[in-house]
């Protein structure tokens, strides 16, 4: 069963729930359900995500798949958290972007907590990567032609 965090966004400030990102060497397990204050209405989004070591950002775009329910808000997200911020034990870090009109919005950075796991010689196992932002858009589109074409 998906663990999920609550994080309410108002302005640049971030509320959650509890602190608990996961066990290391997991991945796509704990959701992130952002809920954004009207403020962020009209940008574009992504989270970006460090290991607790401050290293191997990534970073995922919120499309319209982690939508919750399209036809009631397109302000609340559910937000898998890739495994590479999992990668080590400890606290990872995570801050929320919003683009428009050539205008950038930023929360607050923010830190989850990430437990330890018995993993050999400090190594994790291989894992898939997370999408590039260009790969994930991609998909998007690709989504939805798929989905056009099918009501045509």
């Amino acid at each position: 069963m998906d663990k999920t965090i609550d994080i309410y966004v108002n302005g640049s400030y971030l509320r959650k729930n509890h602190n608990r990102a996961g066990i290391q060497g997991e991945g796509n397990v704990t959701i992130m359900h952002i809920i954004f204050d009207e403020s962020w209405a009209e940008l574009a989004k992504k989270v970006t995500f460090w290991d607790s070591r401050g290293e191997n950002p990534v970073e995922r775009t919120l499309t319209a798949d982690l939508l919750v329910d399209i036809s009631n808000s397109l302000l609340e997200y559910n937000v898998p958290i890739p495994a590479e911020p999992l990668v080590h034990e400890g606290y990872m870090t995570f801050i929320i972007d919003g683009y428009a009109g050539g205008k950038r919005k930023r929360s607050v950075q923010d830190t989850l907590m990430v437990d330890a796991a018995m993993i050999a010689n400090d190594a994790s196992e291989p894992v898939d990567p997370t999408p590039t932002q260009a790969e994930q858009l991609q998909e998007q589109l690709k989504s939805f032609y798929l989905s056009f074409r099918r009501t045509s």
